[in-house]
């Protein structure tokens, strides 16, 4: 059997919730919004709370955990919220949202009185396209992405904040009820700031989204991976061929790309912001659940954890999701870290030996010039004119045959020494 798609028609009761979400310890945070807000949508304060002069548009300002304030704007409108949507679109732009983690928008209803529609078997195809981000980023029509029902009605989670700042960092909901008298609790009591409000998860939802998004779309997040890969490409063109020009590789187009000049880089700025940033994203997926599941554990049944897609179960999975990838990351840097270490060191060893070679040939040829300066002390013209006669051969009488016998002496000498000398290292380097 196809599910009703509802209409806005069959509704009534309707509002839109805008929560904005921001450091208290920010001056910028809240506080030039909430002028705005006053100001634009023309309220005046009763108490703790502003309200315009027809009472259709309500603001709340208040602290929500240690470290957030929240502003609350509900702006009753029938759907599909036309007028609400106009009013804060003309209230608010990216400049007074530059300083938040993001905000919520919530387009709640109730069926007719009367209405024979299930709310267990409906279909949002209809109603979708009435909500979206404000600045006017309208989009097509979308598709649920989790449910959760509540204790007086149901919740549909239509878009979450992944990409953007700003206008663009919203999370979209449908708040549906079946009478209007279960609107009004669903909307004092969990969607407002009450005792069993949805906005700490939904608060932590978006803390966790925002730092997600810090990493992801940093601009430093592409050059740190390009970092990571040119190290781990350098580390292991060294470490299969030890040829380094001061720990550098020579490209193709004859560059050369220095193994050192990105691992400064990386222990001493990436490795820090990797951690905060996984330190940061972690606290939110502990908290998640301590402000999620302990309302139901009381027996209040305001939310029921054994349907599936849940709203609040989907947002810790986005945030374990994001966790996991940053994990991989710093996994990917300190690997990097690991192998540029032992290429240097590999290349520092492959360096210290070929000086060691040439420092001993450097003092074989040392070697040869003295025994050659002995031999021309030793060897005078006569002892040089007779040495062939002990072979058998003629005296040397000239001075050419004389020299090419102190030459012969000499090479003899230098190819006994060298091999006295290769023997001696090999015994010295025997274990």
């Amino acid at each position: 059997m196809t599910n009703h798609a509802i209409c806005p028609s069959e509704l009534t009761n309707g509002g839109l919730i805008a929560t904005f979400y921001g450091n208290k310890n920010d001056p910028n945070g809240t506080t030039r919004l909430a002028e705005r807000l006053i100001a634009q949508l023309g309220l005046t304060q009763t108490g703790d709370f502003w309200k315009n002069h027809g009472g259709t548009i309500f603001l709340f300002r208040f602290d929500l955990m240690n470290d957030t304030q929240c502003l609350q704007v509900v702006l009753n409108d029938s759907p599909p919220w036309t007028e609400a949507y106009r009013q804060l679109n003309q209230a608010v732009d990216n400049a007074y949202l530059q300083h938040i983690w993001g905000y919520t928008l919530v387009g709640k209803a109730a069926l007719m009185a009367g209405s024979t529609i299930n709310l267990d078997k409906i279909s949002l195809d209809k109603l979708s396209g009435h909500l979206e981000p404000l600045g006017h980023l309208s989009r097509e029509p979308r598709q649920p992405i989790a449910h959760s029902q509540l204790k007086f009605g149901h919740l549909w989670l239509m878009e979450i904040p992944e990409s953007g700042e700003g206008l663009k960092a919203a999370m979209l909901y449908f708040a549906l009820s079946p009478t209007e008298h279960q609107a009004d609790e669903l909307e004092s009591e969990i969607l407002l700031n009450g005792p069993h409000t949805f906005l700490f998860p939904d608060l932590i939802a978006h803390k966790g989204y925002h730092q997600i998004r810090q990493y992801q779309q940093n601009p430093s997040f592409d050059n740190i991976k390009k970092k990571l890969a040119l190290m781990r490409g350098n580390a292991a063109s060294l470490l299969r061929g030890i040829r380094p020009t001061a720990f550098g590789i020579r490209n193709e187009q004859g560059q050369i790309s220095y193994l050192t000049e990105n691992y400064g880089d990386i222990v001493g700025e990436t490795g820090p912001q990797l951690h905060k940033w996984y330190i940061t994203l972690a606290k939110q997926d502990e908290n998640f659940p301590a402000y999620w599941k302990p309302s139901a554990r009381r027996g209040q049944q305001i939310i029921h954890l054994d349907q599936p897609k849940d709203v609040f179960e989907y947002h810790q999975r986005k945030i374990k999701v994001g966790l996991r990838s940053l994990e991989l990351l710093m996994v990917e840097a300190e690997n990097a870290q690991a192998t540029t270490q032992a290429a240097i060191e590999a290349t520092r060893t492959a360096t210290e030996l070929r000086r060691e070679k040439w420092q001993g040939r450097f003092n074989l040829i040392l070697a040869a010039i003295g025994i050659g300066l002995t031999t021309a002390q030793i060897i005078d013209s006569e002892l040089a004119k007779a040495l062939p006669t002990l072979l058998g051969l003629a005296q040397a009488t000239t001075p050419f045959a004389q020299l090419g016998v102190k030459m012969v002496v000499m090479f003899i000498l230098a190819v006994t020494i060298s091999a006295i000398w290769q023997g001696i290292s090999l015994i010295l380097k025997r274990p």
